[in-house]
């Protein structure tokens, strides 16, 4: 895939800002700060930028729609930037105002055995829910927020919204938010256990933030199906496989008024391929309208 967007519509921003040079959790409190590597698209081609000129962008105009993408598994960098650019365009055409879009880019790309793997790349995801968080804290209260995570990416995203509420994950935390800051949310085939957003579960102050959340799961991902074996200490099941619930729970979180889900697999079938959930499943424009405010 051409990794280009094919156009940038008049008052859109298009950036990238990836953890890839960031070290693993284990060396995370080494850090003085999280400094990420920040790329922008000026309209042609992608330039080198900083940080600085990123919170001058959200600064200087922070009633800008922005939208924060993160992206699934086995996903170079040139990858990202096409998977990115492809769901800003989707995002534009249902967008009727400007819109900041800013992909999120973690090192998901494939290394060694593909189930080794698979385990490697659900710790470093963790990792990133940190960073993220960090990402998070930066941008200004009152800007209107949409967050889309596809796969490990949902997972990203929610941890990190833990985190900015006052969440821990193993003993560790980050910068948090103000009270009453909100969200949306959109979920792609989320690789997390169906439970972890109930109270007192792993992202269990993540909801608290969250205005709506849009979960589209599939009950014929053949990925997700697997999802058990990933932590082989329990029997998890991917809340982008059968939905996000917790039985357990006094107020279920498939009755929550604020969580909304579709399940695609009588139209992305056997598939865990994210371009086949943006081609083929009628719910995936309200996941866009969701994190574009509609």
């Amino acid at each position: 895939m051409a990794y280009e967007p094919t156009c940038l519509r008049e008052g859109d921003e298009l950036w990238e800002v990836s953890s890839r040079c960031l070290p693993e959790l284990e060396l995370f409190e080494m850090l003085g700060s999280v400094t990420f590597q920040v790329s922008r698209f000026d309209g042609a081609v992608w330039q080198s930028s900083d940080e600085a000129q990123l919170q001058g962008s959200l600064n200087g105009a922070p009633l800008l729609r922005t939208i924060i993408y993160a992206h699934g598994n086995w996903m170079t960098s040139e990858n990202t930037r096409g998977r990115g650019a492809y769901a800003y365009q989707r995002l534009t055409q249902r967008a009727s105002e400007p819109i900041r879009f800013i992909i999120y880019s973690w090192p998901s790309q494939r290394d060694g055995r593909p189930l080794r793997d698979v385990y490697e790349k659900a710790d470093r995801s963790h990792t990133d829910t940190y960073y993220f968080a960090h990402l998070l804290a930066r941008v200004p209260l009152e800007t209107p927020l949409g967050l889309l995570g596809f796969s490990f990416g949902g997972r990203i995203v929610c941890g990190g919204l833990h985190l900015v509420n006052g969440g821990s994950l193993k003993g560790r935390v980050s910068p948090t938010w103000p009270s009453g800051r909100m969200v949306r949310v959109s979920l792609l085939a989320p690789a997390f256990d169906r439970t972890w957003l109930a109270e007192n579960r792993e992202y269990g102050k993540a909801l608290n933030s969250i205005e709506t959340l849009v979960n589209i799961y599939n009950s014929q991902d053949p990925v997700l199906r697997r999802f058990r074996f990933i932590d082989r200490i329990g029997t998890p099941t991917a809340a982008g496989f059968l939905g996000l619930t917790d039985p357990r729970a006094t107020q279920p979180l498939q009755s929550d008024t604020r969580i909304v889900q579709y399940d695609c697999g009588p139209y992305a079938g056997s598939s865990h391929d994210e371009m086949n959930y943006y081609q083929n499943c009628c719910a995936y424009n309200t996941a866009l309208d969701n994190v574009l405010g509609k």
